[in-house]
């Protein structure tokens, strides 16, 4: 994430895929650490046909200065095991 100014808003794009032969549907999990309410994404949760692809936009703004480490699960119906991703 590089440099973060207090006040400031940065926004990022992650791409969630379904590579499987099904709807997917997923949902964001709410974070429950300091920094998690920092975050906002744009769907937080979707219907994704086969083979098909979903921009996320994620917005960060904090009013404390530091280095941020945030992870982050989205729960995919049927799926055994949760998708994460890691801000740095």
């Amino acid at each position: 994430m590089g440099n973060i100014f207090i006040g400031s808003t940065h926004v990022y794009e992650i791409v969630m895929a379904n590579k499987g032969d099904i709807d997917a549907i997923y949902t964001l999990q709410p974070s429950k650490t300091r920094f998690g309410k920092c975050f906002s994404f744009n769907p937080a949760e979707s219907i994704l046909m086969p083979a098909a692809h979903q921009a996320i936009q994620v917005k960060f703004s904090s009013e404390t200065l530091g280095n941020f480490e945030e992870e982050f699960e989205f729960q995919v119906d049927g799926a055994p095991e949760k998708v994460k991703i890691k801000f740095l």
